[in-house]
């Protein structure tokens, strides 16, 4: 399926949006004004996943203001003072710190369906400082902020690659030789290949026909060199399939 259906596809929404030069909508609509409602659809579909993904987004800055502290509130089970004794907290002995944390912390989830507790405020402030963001991000439309995102993901390779290589040497029985060795070993080859089918699988089955699609053509709808959304899809590839490897 991945070399059957997932490159291919990948490459014909690089191309389409390279060729004509416009978004999922005006795509269609070049090829054929009837297949412009797919486009339109296309578009309607992503607007709701975009709404629902910035909810995700939320959650992450959550996590992230609350991870600047020496000893992070999701690493040990709080305690509870009962008449100046104070004892562990079953329900987070039972389920674990981080999905204590998650549940009654994050999400400060009500016992019910049927039970209102009001507004999390510390999640709706997050929420609003996502929309804040995101708003920051397009309101000049994608041409300005391309620098910015190029400079933003590189930055972001970088850190990725310097927390997991230099400061594995200060693990126990670490060295250079052992990364290297990994990653020319079978390995390697492996976890290529599983990697690969992992983020086909996700991004084909999911976003391709949504989100993805609008992505993709409207991305490639700024390139003009026909041969570079080639290069680009296949350095995609290879860039995705180094990184999963760490988590594999």
């Amino acid at each position: 399926m991945l070399f059957v259906e997932g490159m291919p596809l990948l490459y014909l929404e690089l191309a389409i949006g390279q060729k004509f030069q416009k978004g999922s909508i005006g795509v269609w609509n070049a090829i054929h004004p009837y297949l412009g409602g797919i486009g339109v659809a296309s578009a309607a579909v992503s607007l709701l996943l975009a709404i629902y993904y910035n909810a995700i987004i939320t959650w992450c800055f959550f996590y992230m203001f609350n991870s600047f502290q020496k000893n992070l509130p999701w690493e040990k089970c709080p305690t509870i003072v009962i008449d100046n004794i104070t004892v562990p907290n079953e329900e987070c002995d039972l389920a674990g710190p981080s999905s204590y944390y998650w549940y009654r912390e994050a999400l400060d989830i009500s016992p019910g369906i049927d039970v209102t507790e009001g507004i999390n405020v510390k999640i709706f402030g997050c929420f609003v400082f996502a929309w804040i963001v995101v708003y920051c991000c397009v309101c000049r439309g994608i041409k300005s902020s391309g620098k910015f995102l190029f400079f933003f993901f590189l930055f972001l390779f970088f850190l990725f690659f310097f927390s997991l290589f230099f400061l594995s040497f200060f693990f126990h029985s670490s060295s250079f030789f052992l990364f290297i060795s990994f990653y020319l070993s079978f390995f390697f080859f492996f976890l290529l290949l599983l990697s690969l089918f992992l983020f086909y699988f996700f991004f084909l089955s999911f976003f391709q026909p949504t989100f993805h699609f609008q992505f993709v053509c409207f991305f490639l709808s700024f390139f003009l060199s026909f041969f570079l959304s080639a290069n680009f899809s296949f350095s995609v590839c290879l860039l995705v399939s180094f990184f999963l490897s760490f988590f594999l």
